[in-house]
């Protein structure tokens, strides 16, 4: 069983990676502790000064994934990812990465009994998802994550004891909304640019939405009706 203590010896070589990269990394290695992984790390520069990472894990030392910057363009390799991960801003990669990571993990508990229910880790990804979602902006990035908490809805079922903090997101949800249009109504009243402030609007609307409909399910099986 992976330890649930962090172990992490953050041992970055300050030559090569700049300081929001750095924290970038850390954010990563924060979350993936805060799981159950416990990583040791190395880094350096290649000849050419791009700057790489390596989590390994701390009980065998094995490699958990390589994070490197290649002529601008940043790139993560792991043995639990399907295909190599690139993108040239750090934060969205490192999202996904985690995304992927977390979904993996809890596969993986899941498969070897290490969880003592379905149920916890479900709820867990279902609350990261949304609160996931109340700020990511790309629309790529916003679709895979609205696809993931789909998938964790429907592992979770009709949780009846879930009900009150899906309730509670959707009011969290309402609130984002109208701040939000506020904002969309004053930019667009002054003749100012509003894209940006759209998306999301429009990004909230579509998780508040899916989190409705999910309310709906719970509450629909829970009255013994079927839900269309």
């Amino acid at each position: 069983m992976i330890s649930t203590v962090c172990r992490a010896d953050v041992r970055f070589r300050r030559r090569g990676w700049s300081n929001y990269e750095l924290a970038q990394l850390h954010r990563v290695i924060a979350k993936l502790c805060g799981v159950g992984f416990a990583f040791e790390t190395d880094s350096g520069v290649t000849d050419e000064g791009d700057p790489w990472l390596v989590f390994c894990e701390a009980d065998s030392g094995e490699i958990f994934t390589h994070f490197a910057r290649i002529g601008g363009e940043y790139v993560v390799c792991a043995p639990c990812l399907d295909q190599m991960l690139t993108g040239t801003t750090l934060r969205q990669l490192a999202d996904h990465f985690i995304d992927r990571c977390l979904c993996r993990h809890a596969a993986s508990e899941r498969t070897e009994g290490l969880l003592p229910t379905d149920h916890f880790v479900a709820r867990e990804n279902i609350m990261y998802f949304c609160s996931r979602l109340k700020s990511v902006l790309h629309p790529k990035v916003r679709s895979h994550v609205q696809r993931l908490l789909i998938e964790e809805e429907d592992k979770l079922g009709a949780d009846l004891e879930f009900l009150a903090e899906v309730e509670q997101t959707i009011i969290s949800f309402d609130a984002l909304i109208e701040t939000q249009k506020s904002l969309v109504a004053m930019l667009e009243q002054n003749g100012c640019e509003a894209g940006r402030e759209r998306t999301i609007l429009n990004g909230l609307h579509d998780t508040r939405f899916l989190c409705q409909t999910y309310h709906r399910k719970i509450v629909h099986v829970a009255s013994g009706k079927t839900v269309l």
